[in-house]
């Protein structure tokens, strides 16, 4: 005699495990998803600052640039006040260091 086939169908345990596996993935996914959403926000806010960082060394570098060239414009003096107040120091014309009121 032939024997019958194995069945497919799963009996109520099978299909009771099957389930709660299912829904431990579909936490799992939401947890990854959270901490991936989580990383981005903390690289984005990294960027940012790193960007920032960058801003402030160029600007400090052009400003050296500027004091080595011995450029004293008017657009200079006034971004110096800006950043610093009205209290300015610049080399004379011997390369001391003088106290200047701009």
């Amino acid at each position: 005699m032939a024997r019958e086939a194995p069945s497919l169908q799963y009996d109520a345990e099978q299909g009771i495990v099957a389930n709660e596996g299912g829904f431990s993935f579909l936490e799992e996914l939401r947890r990854m998803r959270a901490q991936i959403e989580e990383m981005n926000e903390k690289t984005k806010k990294f960027e940012s600052h790193r960007q920032s960082h960058l801003d402030l060394r160029q600007r400090v570098i052009s400003a050296w640039v500027r004091d080595a060239l011995h450029k004293d414009t008017e657009r200079r003096k006034k971004e110096i006040r800006r950043l610093v107040g009205s209290d300015v120091r610049c080399h004379g014309s011997h390369g001391a260091l003088q106290d200047k009121q701009y």
